[in-house]
């Protein structure tokens, strides 16, 4: 049955649908204040419809206006609309009701539907000339004058056509020193260059027009009147409560006036309806940021700037927080957008320096200090890490010139001059060391005297140190720090007493940090684990959740062989403080040295790669990624890594050999020649580089490299390998199999394995092949690849290890079509033909069309005594590889066998006379016809 619908009448659509807020203009002109239109359009489904008249709703809208039921009214305006069509008196009342929710541009919208101006009184006009103003519209105020100026008030008339850039047509009028003649009067003083526009204005004010307020605004923010723009806004917000454009200035100016609880209260609520207003985010990310809510503040500017307001305001945020929050990656993207606009002077370009240092960049950290403007005292800090920086780098020089730029600054003999040369000396500089040894007694603290006796102990000048340490004893509270210096002078100098002297010094503290870890060190090297154990647990306490402490205990279970109780200890410190990153690290290196790389990965997972400098994090994660399978992870990680500390070889050796492991050989050689400029005569670089250059093929510019090295360099494994290479790329293979056994028998890996096999297979040695294999297969455990080798090795040697190896790789599941058919021709010559045939046929069931599979299943059921089924198969076999002469012969022989010689005849014709042994077989086969 058929169905009609029924069609309604629309009466009333009125969804709300709120458009995203947009601030038009950023950057706060003085004559314009910031424009925030928010375009409500939409429906909203109401059933039924009124049979009130036009004339009677809209008195209803009125009333609905006059009791401030804004909404009310522009929904029964929106009504009559839909019923009339067009209607001057609905188009008021609709313009009227969105101008007192501030949806100022659908105001405007509606008031130019009015066609006659006898329609419009004045106070509307006034609606309208303030949505003109409100929304930066002053090009239409002209517009609106010219029908409507005669029903304003003079002064109002004048005050608008100014703002239009007109003069009022009013010949007799002269500005009062009160009223909107006056305010016109300010602001063209202003335009004129006057600075105290606010004062003017305010002296002018003569009621409460939203004019006034507007201007006041507009020209406090200009003039840094912090107050009176909180003031004006605030007015301008209580008249307009809904519009989202004052109350987000009223957040502002809650925010310029640093009264950050009260702006966030207003700015929560905006941002729940407006998720997406960049200028929202913006003032959020500044109240975070002042609560120190780093978290906050990065996730809230980085937002505002994802939303149009990319500033330098919201970029230092953004930059500053991500700092606080050791994302130094992510705080120097920030940085860089800006650093144009950064002073030289300023805090901020002193955190971006830090960034550049916690980042390992070096290179722009040094220049962006020597930019720096006004070095104070209060930047040795700052300065002092640089040259440590430098200085892990063996750059030892140019970390003293980082350091000698305060020898100017540095006045007399203060406490910045003596941490300024400990500094120095700590980098060998030998006039810090003069300048240090040159203090009198009274102005020689235990601090510097420390700092000489630590330089004498690197230089083994035990006399002087002995000197500072009785200078120490003599001074108040020194005892303890020169017995401390006594004992590691017996330790260097290898004292036969050097355990008694250790031991004093728990006469003069019980938990002695240095007597500790000689002790837990000394118990370690003469295995006496217990007493290790007990003296690391004490340093646990001592110096509880200390890297240093961790990682000797670490040294201690893991000389105990207790890794279960090893993963406990690292796990229970990392749970006591999951943000310290060097725990975790150590806790997530331990976790995969014992074979959980997934669970490795998630420990550092909670990290941001660019908050961690240590190395153990980057090799554990690289690591961890690279096991897991994640090989563009691991590369891109490892780039990563070797961009931020390009001098740092495990760094630069861990990235070549992921990247050589996955064929990008450019651009490991690549990270390699950089690397090179810092260690010109590195072997193990120079070997990389070599190897990188043999997996493309220029074999001169490696043997050019193996040639350079030094003796002692061609002694190692790394040599081995490479040797071995160069040689099988020259077929030199006695030579080859000399290098490449050495290099295996170390190192059984997959690759060694078949670089090795490549020399046995250029020696033709079958045997030294299979044995390499199994050794491989004995040291790693089955390889399906490894087997497979071995197998096809023994079919010439040994079929029943070959047969042993391809039903291994069944076992495990490699059911191929090729292990199945080799199998069964092993078998099947071995004269085992029951277990030939299952296998041959499952080959078959894999790979019905491949002929060498047809022709194996052919041949067992030609010696099982199935001819018709052979014939057949055989056919099969010609017919899909038709000059393979093994399989004619195979057909041939089961045509005869099935009494169709002459065809097996004919087939055969052509291939008499060319060989006395094919001659036999074809023979063989004529004469193996039936009776």
């Amino acid at each position: 049955m058929l169905r009609a619908v029924t069609r309604y009448k629309p009466c009333l659509l009125a969804i709300h649908q709120f458009t995203t807020i947009r601030i038009r203009n950023l950057n706060m002109s003085p004559f314009r204040l910031s424009v925030l239109s928010a375009v409500v359009a939409g429906t909203l489904s109401i059933s039924g419809c009124s049979s009130e008249t036009s004339e009677e709703q809209l008195k209803q809208a009125q009333q609905a206006i006059e009791q401030g039921e804004y909404k009310k009214a522009e929904l029964i305006a929106k009504n009559v609309l839909l019923d009339s069509g067009t209607s001057s008196a609905a188009s008021l009342q609709l313009g009227t009701a969105y101008y007192f929710q501030g949806e100022f541009e659908s105001a405007l919208k509606e008031f130019e539907k009015v066609k006659n101006a006898d329609d419009i009184d004045g106070t509307t006009v006034r609606y309208w000339l303030q949505s003109l103003l409100f929304t930066d519209s002053l090009q239409q105020i002209n517009n609106v004058l010219s029908s409507h100026e005669s029903k304003l008030p003079k002064d109002l008339a004048y005050y608008y056509a100014g703002k239009a850039g007109r003069e009022a047509d009013i010949s007799d009028s002269t500005p009062d020193s009160k009223g909107f003649f006056k305010v016109a009067e300010c602001i063209s003083a202003a335009k004129r260059g006057t600075t105290t526009t606010v004062d003017c204005i305010e002296s002018a004010k003569d009621g409460d027009d939203n004019e006034y307020f507007y201007e006041l605004a507009t020209y406090s923010m200009y003039e840094g009147r912090h107050e009176v723009f909180l003031s004006a806004v605030a007015t301008l917000a209580g008249a307009f409560p809904q519009s989202a454009m004052f109350q987000i200035l009223n957040a502002d100016a809650l925010v310029r006036n640093k009264q950050f609880e009260k702006a966030e209260s207003k700015i929560t609520p905006l941002l729940k309806k407006y998720p997406d207003q960049g200028f929202l985010n913006y003032l959020r990310s500044v109240v975070s940021f002042e609560k120190q809510d780093f978290e906050s503040s990065k996730s809230f500017a980085e937002k505002a700037i994802q939303n149009g307001v990319d500033n330098a305001r919201a970029r230092l945020i953004a930059a500053i927080s991500a700092y606080n929050l050791e994302a130094f990656e992510q705080a120097y993207n920030h940085f860089e957008s800006i650093a144009g606009v950064l002073s030289k002077d300023s805090p901020e370009y002193r955190i971006y320096s830090s960034t550049l240092l916690a980042l390992g960049y070096k290179e722009k950290a040094i220049s962006a200090l020597e930019e720096m403007n006004n070095v104070s005292l209060s930047d040795l800090p700052l300065y002092t890490s640089a040259a440590k920086a430098l200085s892990s780098t063996n750059k030892s020089d140019e970390a003293l010139s980082v350091l000698k730029r305060f020898d100017n600054l540095v006045d007399g003999e203060t406490d910045t001059f003596v941490e300024l040369n400990i500094n120095k000396l700590a980098l060998d500089d030998l006039n810090a060391l003069a300048n240090l040894e040159s203090l009198d007694e009274v102005r020689s603290s235990d601090s510097v005297k420390t700092a000489l006796a630590s330089f004498y102990l690197s230089r083994n000048e035990f006399n002087k140190a002995a000197k500072v340490a009785d200078d120490l004893a003599q001074s108040e509270g020194g005892l303890y720090t020169s017995k401390v210096i006594e004992a590691l002078i017996a330790l260097k100098q290898g004292a036969p007493d050097v355990s008694e002297t250790f031991s004093l010094l728990f006469e003069f503290d019980e938990n002695s940090l240095p007597a500790l870890f000689y002790f837990i060190d000394e118990n370690i090297k003469t295995k006496q684990y217990k007493q290790a154990l007990a003296f690391s647990e004490r340093l646990q306490k001592q110096i509880p959740g200390s890297v240093l402490a961790v990682t000797t205990h670490i040294k201690v279970l893991s000389s105990m062989q207790r890794d279960e109780e090893l993963i406990a200890f690292l796990k229970r410190t990392y749970q006591e403080d999951e943000r310290n990153v060097n725990i975790a690290s150590l806790y997530a290196s331990e976790l995969f040295n014992q074979g959980h790389a997934s669970e490795a990965k998630r420990v550092l997972s909670n990290f941001s790669v660019d908050s961690a400098a240590i190395p153990i994090f980057w090799l554990t994660l690289i690591k961890a990624e690279s096991v897991l399978g994640n090989n563009e992870t691991a590369k891109k990680l490892a780039k990563k890594w070797v961009s931020i500390v390009p001098d740092y070889k495990p760094a630069v050796l861990l990235a070549s050999n992921l990247l050589e492991a996955d064929g990008d050989y450019s651009e490991s050689i690549r990270v390699l020649r950089k690397a090179q400029l810092a260690f010109p005569s590195d072997s193990d670089i120079r070997l990389l580089i070599a190897s990188n250059l043999l997996s493309i093929d220029d074999i001169r510019g490696a043997k050019k490299i193996i040639s350079s090295l030094p003796s002692l360099s061609k002694s190692g494994l790394p040599y081995n390998l490479l040797a071995g290479r160069l040689a099988l790329a020259d077929e030199k293979f006695d030579e080859a199999q000399k290098n490449l056994e050495l290099y295996f028998n170390e190192y059984k890996t997959y690759d060694s394995l078949m670089l090795l096999l490549q020399a046995y297979r250029g020696q033709k040695a079958i045997g030294k092949a299979t044995e390499a294999c199994e050794d491989y297969i004995n040291a790693n455990g089955v390889d399906p690849r490894v087997s497979l080798y071995a197998a096809e090795l023994y079919i010439k040697t040994d079929h029943n290890k070959a047969i042993m190896h391809y039903e291994r790789l069944l076992r495990n599941g490699a059911d191929s079509a090729m292990v199945l058919n080799n199998l069964a021709w092993l078998h099947h010559v071995n004269s085992r033909n029951d277990r030939a045939l299952e296998y041959a046929e499952r080959a078959v069931k894999i790979e019905g069309e491949n002929p060498d599979y047809l022709d194996t299943l052919g041949m067992i059921q030609l010696r099982m005594g199935s001819v018709a089924d052979a014939e057949s198969i055989l056919n099969k076999a010609h017919s899909l590889a038709s000059t393979n002469l093994t399989i004619l012969l195979h057909y041939a022989e089961a045509l005869v066998l099935s009494g169709k010689v002459k065809r097996a005849e004919n087939l055969l014709s052509s291939f008499t006379g060319r060989s006395s042994e094919l001659d036999q077989e074809i023979k063989r086969i004529l004469e193996s016809k039936r009776g």
